[in-house]
């Protein structure tokens, strides 16, 4: 059974692989490009920067990558209920992905805010000096 730092990864990759799809059904007019564009690099982004924290070179670099990896969960939140609140596209991967990536964030918030106050276990890990 997998631990807390693989089901992390693997929701992340879940939410990336998700994005790729959802993407992939906008419109292919500019505002359709621009906003597939966006949810794109934020919402593939996360997953790759927690990768990177998980080879984190010291405590605070973990926090810097894991920092970067909430902006950008934050920011794909932000798209994604963009397109609800403008009723942009109709689409079933929408909704789940909305609700995912608040998730995501709050998780990674979390994550942070540990490995600030005592650095003890991040995401099933010890973290760094």
């Amino acid at each position: 059974m997998p631990g807390p730092r693989e089901q992390f990864l693997r929701r992340c990759r879940q939410f990336s692989a998700g994005v790729l799809r959802f993407a992939g059904r906008f419109p292919k007019n500019a505002a359709g490009r621009h906003l597939a564009d966006q949810i794109l690099r934020s919402g593939t982004s996360i997953g790759a920067n927690v990768a990177e924290a998980q080879a984190a070179q010291s405590r605070a670099d973990f926090i810097s990558k894991m920092n970067i990896a909430l902006k950008e969960a934050r920011e794909a939140a932000y798209w994604l209920q963009l397109l609800i609140d403008a009723e942009y596209i109709h689409d079933d991967l929408l909704m789940p992905l909305a609700k995912e990536a608040p998730q995501l964030a709050a998780m990674l918030a979390q994550s942070i805010i540990t490995a600030k106050k005592n650095g003890g276990i991040v995401l099933g890990r010890k973290s760094g000096p």
